[in-house]
């Protein structure tokens, strides 16, 4: 998918993205000059993938905003919030981590080319920080681990409003975690590393949900996972489970039913 370059111009470009809402509230994103031709690829790569433009949408289209939202893409910091101004920052550089970590290790197993994964990894990071947002908007609680919960509402969005949005959460699960149940270090992103719990467990979580929202389209991943191969029937349950109880709980705050 292609977009129109003029997002490239400008030494700092703030665009409101969204009209107010009824609250006054808007979703705002601030393009930082990217540094050297690197971060300069990095823009147009997440801008022709449309990665921030669906998130966008998402948030315009679905979700009734009460505060102000702020993504500051490019930059040193992130993949990260700050709680107490609701920003969220996007390096450009992160998309080169995920790159960098398809290369190094081969990931092949879900037969997606470098661009999907880097596409797929960078658009579940993000759209993790925005859980966090959505979290402290709505003023959401967890009884558990509360990175645990935010993973868990990141890929039933990713799953319910994306096509092919099961797809994303698996190339990002098999690049975020390793064999070992290691996550990469990079040259960005080591707060998002250190910070979010991306580790076995995590894994196990998010294969689940792929495999329970449609069995039949990923027998593959059951093929080739012992988690699976013992908890199958667990996992269909687990996904209408999680489902049902996430949009119960987010149903005051969506503009129309989710899809599906």
């Amino acid at each position: 998918m292609t977009f129109a370059k003029n997002l490239l111009l400008g030494a700092l470009l703030l665009l409101i993205l969204s009209a107010s809402h009824a609250q006054g509230a808007s979703f705002q994103i601030v393009y930082n000059t990217p540094q050297g031709s690197d971060e300069k690829n990095a823009r147009t790569f997440i801008e022709e993938e449309g990665i921030t433009q669906t998130v966008i949408k998402l948030l315009n289209d679905e979700f009734d905003l009460h505060t102000d939202l702020t993504l500051f893409l490019g930059g040193n910091e992130g993949p990260s919030i700050d709680e107490a101004s609701n920003e969220i920052y996007m390096p450009y550089s992160f998309v080169f981590d995920v790159a960098d970590r398809f290369t190094r290790d081969s990931y092949s197993e879900t037969n997606a080319n470098i661009y999907d994964v880097t596409r797929d990894a960078y658009l579940h990071a993000f759209l993790h920080e925005v859980s966090h947002a959505l979290f402290l908007i709505y003023d959401l609680r967890s009884s558990g681990n509360a990175e645990k919960a935010v993973d868990m509402l990141t890929i039933l969005l990713l799953i319910r409003y994306y096509q092919n949005g099961a797809d994303v959460v698996w190339n990002a699960a098999e690049l975020f975690v390793d064999e070992t149940g290691s996550s990469p270090r990079g040259r960005s992103g080591r707060n998002f590393w250190n910070e979010h719990a991306l580790d076995r467990q995590s894994y196990n979580q998010a294969i689940c949900l792929v495999y329970g929202s449609d069995p039949q389209r990923y027998s593959s991943l059951k093929d080739r996972s012992q988690f699976l191969q013992i908890r199958d029937r667990e996992c269909v349950l687990e996904y209408r489970r999680q489902n049902k109880a996430w949009f119960r709980v987010l149903r005051s705050f969506l503009k129309r039913p989710p899809p599906g």
